[in-house]
């Protein structure tokens, strides 16, 4: 059974989740971010496009596509002001 966006999105409310992390030893922003010693890990950002296919895509091969690394051109760091 396909679920409309507007159905998955109110199931959202009633919902928990998970945070799907790759690690990020090589990526160009995030691989800064850990003790030097520490394996570097970054959360699975989808791109806004993706996200249907994500939510329908079966488990198996077809999801593990989505598990990669987000672009550091894509991202930006803010310094805490704290």
């Amino acid at each position: 059974h396909v679920r409309s966006r507007r159905q998955r999105q109110m199931c959202i409310r009633d919902s928990t989740f998970t945070m799907l992390t790759v690690n990020a030893d090589d990526h160009q922003l995030m691989r800064n971010f850990h003790k030097p010693q520490d394996e570097k890990r970054m959360v699975v950002i989808l791109g806004e496009g993706a996200y249907d296919a994500w939510l329908d895509a079966p488990a198996g091969p077809a999801s593990v596509e989505f598990m990669r690394q987000y672009s550091a051109d894509l991202l930006s760091v803010l310094a805490d002001s704290t």
